[in-house]
């Protein structure tokens, strides 16, 4: 079971999405600033160039308020732009990292699964081998003392069978496999 490098993978691939994602919206935030900038360098030689019209004539004072509506809509749309342009944006980065992060927690879930089976599949084997070896001891115990049988818990080298039995009695001598 080799979870941990595919969740490594997607973690890291949701990441470098991410990454991706940032620049993008970095470079179209310093593209908007661009824009704006050029906006703004319109705007001050307009300034520039009204001001001296802007005598108190009607004429002239008519002209500056056309003026002034026309750039007041065209930055009111600058904005409606922007705004769109930032919930476009940030809508895109939720719909990416959204089903990144559920093909993560589907994996994650998956593994959890794998793992709780690993564990119940092992519960069960130590619970049976501890109840064989605590029925084993109890039946030492009943044992008279006088008889010979003993005991022996020292290391042995086997590994564990679930086939071989539990105390193996030999001539009188009763062993106890050790759980490894």
């Amino acid at each position: 079971m080799d979870v941990a490098p595919r969740v490594d993978y997607l973690l890291s691939k949701a990441v470098d999405e991410q990454v991706s994602e940032q620049r993008l919206i970095r470079e179209a935030l310093e593209d908007m600033a661009a824009r704006l900038a050029r906006v703004e360098a319109t705007t001050a030689t307009l300034v520039e160039k009204i001001e001296p019209w802007s005598d108190p004539g009607a004429a002239t004072a008519d002209l500056a308020a056309r003026v002034d509506k026309r750039m007041a809509k065209r930055f009111d749309d600058l904005a409606m732009t922007l705004d769109d342009l930032a919930v476009d944006i940030e809508n895109r980065a939720v719909d990416v990292m959204s089903d990144d992060l559920a093909s993560v927690a589907d994996e994650l879930r998956k593994a959890v699964a794998e793992l709780a089976r690993l564990l119940v599949r092992d519960r069960n084997r130590i619970s049976n081998a501890l109840t064989e070896h605590r029925n084993a001891i109890v039946a030492e115990l009943r044992l008279p003392a006088s008889n010979g049988h003993t005991v022996d818990l020292s290391d042995h080298d086997e590994e564990y069978d679930d086939d071989e039995p539990d105390a193996v009695v030999n001539g009188g001598r009763r062993l106890l496999r050790r759980l490894r």
